[in-house]
């Protein structure tokens, strides 16, 4: 079952951040940043965009990028709630202490960002372009 359909609090954890309100972004953004290095408010706002201003995985506000930490591949924004759940959801399943099925594995499979094959580095994201690793 998606993360999605399951209520926040049976989620893997209980905590729920207070709700985040971004202003909204006046104008449209290119498909792809010119340079190489993207910024993070464009990264942000693209995936703002893509999601509706929604967490992937919840209908709360979106407010992290999250990233997978192994690969550095941006995966989506989430609420901060979700993107800490996400976080020991992850470590959990790494672990291999995950009763069942993680809540989680939906939204890793299929990310919303996938398509965009961003990197996640210390200070910048990376675009690979269409081709790199996804």
């Amino acid at each position: 079952m998606p993360a999605t359909q399951i209520p926040p609090d049976q989620r893997c954890g209980t905590w729920v951040a207070p709700r985040y309100f971004p202003r909204p972004w006046q104008g449209p953004l290119s498909e792809q940043w010119p340079g190489e290095k993207i910024p993070h408010w464009y990264a942000w706002w693209r995936l703002h965009d893509i999601q509706d201003g929604t967490c992937a995985t919840c209908d709360a506000p979106a407010y992290a990028i999250d990233h997978d930490h192994r690969t550095g591949l941006v995966r989506g924004l989430l609420c901060i709630s979700c993107n800490r759940m996400e976080s020991n959801c992850g470590r959990r399943v790494q672990a291999g202490t995950h009763p069942g099925k993680p809540c989680f594995q939906a939204y890793w499979e299929t990310p919303p960002a996938g398509p965009l094959c961003w990197l996640y580095g210390k200070t910048t994201l990376a675009h690979l372009g269409r081709g790199g690793p996804r």
